[in-house]
């Protein structure tokens, strides 16, 4: 998603900076629209289209044929198909639409289309939207900001390895170091461990064991039981 990154926030910050009269939009993203977006986890959309200037010559994409309207809806809407990680839109708060591209073919009727869509999916979403003329451009790009969601499956996957690591490492520090552990038999420290497992104690005083197995190099097999902290 990194090449996403390096696309998108250009564009999204030169909007905001344009002093060039061909290149300023009817509705204007500026700083501020961005941080009162930007509440909570964040996810981003991305996709483009080529103009219709000098179609002929280029290869032909998904929207290619549409209207101008339709392409600028359409664009915007599939940006919402390539989101920088999987969410559940419904739990959404907030939303940034953001259209780039020749003056000539960003279309206000297809920015329209596009926000009620983006209404009626994200029920009870803050939208704001905006526009990025850039004459010398030979692409129409789509832009969608989403945020204030708390559901990502990604987040509670990330949380539910951290809080398995932290299981681990506490169980870690109750298992007393072992100096020095080699086959009884041979004398072998090269060995594998078959298993482990932990023992409650016999009385409520009594400590917790470990009972691990090993097998050395030779084949050699036995258990190695270890008191285990309070």
């Amino acid at each position: 998603m990194n090449h996403l990154i390096v696309k998108i926030f250009p564009l999204v910050l030169g909007a905001g900076e344009a002093k060039t009269p061909g290149m300023v939009g009817g509705k204007v993203v500026d700083t501020s629209d961005i941080l009162n977006t930007l509440n909570g986890f964040t996810v981003y959309g991305y996709s483009e289209a080529w103009a219709r200037k000098g179609w002929i010559f280029k290869k032909k994409d998904k929207f290619y044929g549409l209207s101008s309207k339709d392409r600028c809806r359409a664009v915007l809407q599939d940006a919402v198909t390539r989101l920088s990680t999987e969410c559940k839109l419904s739990s959404a708060k907030k939303a940034l639409l953001m259209l780039a591209g020749p003056p000539n073919e960003l279309n206000k009727d297809g920015l329209n289309e596009a926000i009620h869509w983006y209404e009626h999916n994200l029920k009870g979403a803050e939208i704001r939207c905006g526009d990025y003329p850039i004459p010398k451009s030979d692409r129409i790009t789509g832009i969608v900001f989403i945020s204030g969601i708390y559901d990502i499956p990604r987040i509670r996957e990330l949380m539910a390895a951290a809080a398995k690591h932290k299981k681990t490492i506490e169980e870690k520090g109750r298992i007393e170091p072992l100096v020095m552990v080699s086959c009884p038999e041979c004398g072998s420290k090269d060995l594998q461990v078959l298993k482990s497992w932990e023992v409650a104690p016999k009385t409520r005083k009594g400590p917790a064991i470990r009972v691990t197995m090993y097998m050395c190099k030779n084949g050699h097999k036995f258990r190695k039981v270890t008191k285990l902290e309070g």
